[in-house]
């Protein structure tokens, strides 16, 4: 009855709309064709790995057609299938990598997104091990050098970002090294500086940091791979964490410094105060 009394006291067709569709942009057909905020879930069957993210995506005869991440890339229609969004705004697909992706649309402006969204959004694998050699650059024997990192890998930013310093040095070192006697020994120093890589990333690496604050407190949580275990650990501060390599005692369940390398190539540590809150997920 009052549902009634409502339509017949002639309220206006903005009243209507947004009783009938709560989310901006969407009609009685689908969803316009532009520019929409939305929580994208993206998950890693083969390593269990899922985080959500606040996203724009971009909406063409009702499906979704590509996602913006906050660094300036993005996935388009040349690496998945576009789905239609159902009538609460979602839709779910597996890109060609494998990856499965579920978009929920919660409006057409996003604002300034959160900068922990754009910090995060730099841990998400999307380029394959030939992206990542096109865009470095990457010679043969730079290629046959590299044992880090294998042609079936997917990359990060930030593993992008790691691989990129560790080249620049490496061919820095080569440019220098003019004597063809000294060719043995170049090929030594390579190889160490690929093992002492190799040994940091086994012995820790950071793979996500989640960051909160409420009434002007920061809260962060980091989750770090050790011999292939993967660690949660709360951190204690408010000074920010970075991704990098890492030490800690994976035996230790109380509070304890954690050292982070952020730069390969910079013998510098910054020490955080941690604890192990959950392991082997």
């Amino acid at each position: 009855m009052l549902l009634f009394s409502l339509a017949s006291c002639g309220s206006s067709d903005n009243d209507e709309y947004d009783e009938e569709y709560p989310i901006e942009g969407q009609t009685e057909e689908g969803f316009e064709d532009g520019t929409y905020c939305a929580d994208v879930t993206y998950s890693n069957p083969n390593t269990g790995t899922e985080n959500t993210y606040t996203l724009e995506v971009e909406v063409y005869n009702n499906e979704v057609t590509q996602i913006n991440w906050n660094n300036g890339g993005w996935l388009d229609e040349d690496h998945f299938t576009a789905e239609q969004i159902d009538s609460d705004g979602s839709c779910s697909f597996t890109s060609d990598k494998g990856y499965d992706y579920t978009v929920e649309i919660t409006g057409k402006n996003c604002g300034n997104l959160d900068s922990d969204d754009k910090y995060k959004s730099k841990n998400i694998p999307k380029y394959s091990f030939d992206e990542a050699v096109w865009m470095l650059d990457m010679t043969q024997e730079e290629i046959d050098e590299l044992n880090t990192y294998s042609e079936d890998d997917v990359l990060s930013e930030n593993d992008i970002l790691l691989l990129k310093n560790y080249l620049r040095d490496l061919r820095a070192y080569i440019s220098s090294m003019n004597m063809e006697g000294q060719y043995s020994n170049q090929r030594q120093q390579i190889s160490n500086a690929q093992s002492k890589l190799q040994k940091e990333i086994n012995e820790g690496y950071i793979q996500n940091i989640d960051r909160r604050t409420a009434y002007g407190v920061l809260s962060q949580t980091i989750t770090i791979k050790k011999r292939g275990v993967n660690y949660l650990l709360e951190v204690r501060g408010n000074a920010e964490c970075t991704t990098g390599t890492a030490q800690f005692n994976e035996n230790e369940s109380g509070w304890q410094m954690v050292y982070i390398k952020q730069n390969p190539n910079v013998d510098s540590w910054s020490g955080h105060s941690m604890r192990i809150i959950d392991s082997g997920f």
